[in-house]
C-alpha cells in the first residue's frame, strides 16, 4: 500500500504558493524621521511563507531606485529594514511592493503592499523675516489699525515671540522687536461753512480745506 503522506506534503506546499501568490492586505507602518541610532533600522516583519529559500525576495519603491537603497529586506528573518535616515520634510510616505519570485521570474508570493508613514519630528525652528519691524500710528489711531509706515517720532519698542508646543523642551522659538512710533494727529474739524446763495462764481468752487497729517484717507459727504 502506497503511503499518501508524501503526496499530501507535495500537495501543501503547492497550496502555500499558489494561495498566497495573490495580492495581499497593504501594511501600513510607521518610521520616526532623524533616527539617531543604529542601521539597519529593522522596522516591520513581514508575513512571507514558509519556504521562502525557493525564491527570491524582491523589493520595488514607487518612485525610483532611490526607495529601493532606502529600505531592503533582511532574508534571514523576514524584517523590512530602512539603511538611513529619514527626512518627512524631504518625503512624507513611501509606497513599498515585496514579492517572492523564482529565478525564471514567477511571482511565488505578493505582491505584498507596504505603506511606510515617516513620523514628523519637530525640527523646523520659526524664523522672521527681519529682527526688527518699523510701523508708524497716527495719534487716536482705534485698535486694529492696519495703517503702518515708517518710524518717525517717540517710539514703543515690543517684544514678539513665536513659539511652538507651549512649554515643551523640544519646542522652538523665534523672537522679534516691534518699533511703533507715534505721530501727532494733525487733523483740524471743519467749522460751519456759511454760503451766500445766488453765489456769482465760477464752480466748482473751494469754500474749506481738511488738513490731515497722516497717509492716504478717504471723505465721505453726508447730508
Amino acid at each position: 500500500m502506497i503511503s499518501a503522506r508524501p503526496w499530501l506534503l507535495y500537495l501543501s506546499v503547492i497550496q502555500a504558493f499558489t494561495t498566497e501568490a495573490q495580492p495581499a492586505e497593504s501594511l501600513h507602518t510607521e518610521v520616526p524621521e532623524n533616527y539617531g541610532g543604529n542601521f539597519p533600522f529593522y522596522i516591520l516583519k513581514l508575513p512571507l511563507p514558509l519556504g521562502r529559500d525557493e525564491g527570491h525576495i524582491v523589493l520595488s519603491g514607487d518612485s525610483n531606485t532611490a526607495d529601493q537603497n532606502t529600505f531592503a529586506v533582511d532574508t534571514d528573518s523576514g524584517f523590512l529594514v530602512a539603511t538611513r535616515t529619514l527626512d518627512r520634510e524631504e518625503k512624507a510616505e513611501y509606497q513599498l511592493q515585496v514579492t517572492l519570485e523564482s529565478e525564471d521570474g514567477r511571482i511565488l508570493w505578493g505582491p505584498q503592499l507596504v505603506t511606510v508613514h515617516v513620523k514628523d519630528e519637530n525640527d523646523q525652528v520659526p524664523q522672521f523675516s527681519q529682527a526688527i519691524y518699523r510701523a508708524q500710528l497716527s495719534q487716536g489711531t482705534r485698535p486694529g489699525s492696519t495703517s503702518l509706515d515708517h518710524a518717525l517720532e517717540e517710539t514703543y519698542q515690543l517684544l514678539v515671540q513665536v513659539k511652538d508646543m507651549g512649554d515643551q523642551p523640544s519646542g522652538h522659538q523665534a523672537i522679534a522687536t516691534v518699533e511703533i512710533s507715534i505721530v501727532e494727529n494733525s487733523w483740524a474739524p471743519l467749522e460751519p461753512v456759511h454760503l451766500a446763495e445766488n453765489l456769482k462764481v465760477v464752480y466748482p468752487h473751494s469754500i474749506a480745506q481738511v488738513h490731515w497729517s497722516g497717509g492716504d484717507v478717504h471723505y465721505q459727504l453726508e447730508s
